[in-house]
């Protein structure tokens, strides 16, 4: 059996385990819009027209059943207990899709063509509002993106500065994707790094399972349940 990352690197633990107690810290929840994470709409809608039912078919039983209590639960924690909450958002901010990168402007051209409705929302589109059991609170802060990582392309760094954390902890979707560049990024800005594994998403369980194996030496990985036993938050029912 091939080593996971956490067994070749086997001083990962001095680079990535903290408390989260002992930093000011913020939860970020990732892209949980409609165009990500809702039936007939964005990704969803445009894998079942290209008849990849099985891909929406995981990823949104994962967010529904996995993913999305557990960032209610989290988000309850961390707005009792005063902590930032940062939402991102992933939408072109231009009716051309210009502030989107020459690649996506292209596979959006391709999509076209091909006559699948492609899933990049405008900003004012409603496939780019946060889902309706996630909705921001009014202390929340949200910040829309048009990269994968949320340090281009948006104010996320200015608003980090802002609020002066030193720890960030990561959910959403996709867990390979967006959450990833944007953890890994922020690793390299010096920020210690927390993914909650069963708050995040992604596409299918192989690549859920191998983006926690390739993060494990940038981020401590936890459970909803461990972080918030940590920081005295409730647990689920039994």
């Amino acid at each position: 059996m091939t080593p996971t990352h956490t067994q070749q690197t086997p001083f990962v633990g001095t680079l990535t385990d903290f408390a989260v107690r002992d930093r000011r810290v913020a939860l970020v929840v990732i892209d949980m819009i409609k165009a990500s994470a809702d039936e007939g709409t964005g990704w969803a809608r445009m894998y079942r027209q290209m008849g990849l039912d099985s891909i929406p078919d995981h990823y949104l039983g994962r967010l529904g059943n996995v993913a999305v209590p557990h960032i209610k639960r989290l988000l309850e924690a961390f707005r009792s207990t005063g902590w930032p909450v940062i939402y991102t958002t992933l939408a072109s901010e231009r009716e051309d899709y210009g502030d989107l990168t020459p690649r996506t402007r292209r596979q959006i051209r391709d999509w076209l063509a091909q006559g699948y409705a492609h899933p990049y929302p405008r900003l004012w589109e409603d496939g780019a509002s946060i889902i309706a059991d996630l909705a921001p609170g009014p202390r929340d802060i949200v910040v829309n993106k048009t990269r994968l990582s949320a340090f281009h392309g948006s104010s996320f760094p200015d608003r980090l500065r802002e609020i002066g954390v030193e720890a960030l902890v990561f959910t959403g979707m996709a867990t390979n994707y967006c959450v990833m560049a944007t953890l890994l990024d922020a690793y390299d800005h010096g920020f210690d790094c927390l993914l909650v594994e069963d708050a995040t998403a992604t596409l299918t369980e192989a690549m859920q399972s191998g983006a926690i194996d390739f993060v494990a030496p940038f981020a401590r990985v936890a459970t909803t349940d461990a972080l918030l036993d940590e920081i005295g938050g409730p647990r689920a029912p039994a």
